[in-house]
């Protein structure tokens, strides 16, 4: 079941346990018989033991971990989703207008990666579709969350990111209404219901404008 994690080696602690067991048992016996494997184990523990001090310090933080993760497990959809949200993150506290659009390309480099080893990776289009709205492409935005609802009818940022895009494309169509693009405001109506079937003032404006 989906625990909200990735699985990564701190899972393995217990189920490891009895291999350890195990393993200190045959080499108890082997002992016994001959040290010279005793010789072979002050060359191996120590390897590991720096394997274990280097891994360490990329616990530091979520991104000291998912970035040295990635490296090793470039395959894994989620790491690359959670990859993804560290840009996403970054650009939300940048300030240089540069490097926002830099993290948000990034970001999305990222979720292509995802959605390309798991294509029907609800998260990954709830993640595309935010990185399309920053972007200001409502359109693929709309796309986006859409399908990842068609997906997970039930995720609540589904549910809450559609209903707020509803009402800015309801907002844009009055503004289309107000200068006389009929057709473009029936559209953005359209995209509105598309969004949230329950948005009155969308179907209100489409029977209007039938």
């Amino acid at each position: 079941f989906d625990f909200g994690a990735p699985m990564a080696e701190r899972m393995l602690f217990i189920p490891s346990l009895g291999f350890c067991i195990l393993l200190s048992y045959i080499l108890f016996l082997v002992l016994k018989k001959s040290r010279k494997i005793l010789v072979c184990l002050l060359f191996i523990i120590p390897f590991y033991s720096f394997s274990t001090v280097k891994r360490n310090s990329e616990w530091k933080d979520n991104d000291s971990l998912f970035f040295a993760d990635i490296v090793k497990s470039p395959n894994s959809s989620r790491l690359n989703l959670f990859v993804s949200e560290i840009y996403i993150g970054k650009y939300l506290k940048e300030v240089s207008v540069e490097n926002k659009s830099i993290y948000l390309d990034s970001a999305k480099y990222y979720i292509d990666r995802s959605m390309q080893i798991l294509p029907d990776y609800s998260f990954a289009y709830l993640r595309l579709g935010l990185i399309y709205f920053y972007k200001g492409d409502y359109n693929s935005a709309a796309d986006s969350w859409l399908h990842a609802r068609k997906l997970d009818p039930q995720n609540p940022d589904g549910l809450k990111w559609t209903k707020q895009l509803s009402e800015w494309y309801i907002e844009e169509g009055k503004g289309q209404l107000a200068n006389s693009n009929v057709d473009l405001a029936r559209e953005c109506f359209l995209t509105a219901n598309r969004l949230d079937p329950m948005n009155e003032i969308a179907i209100q404006k489409l029977n209007i404008l039938k």
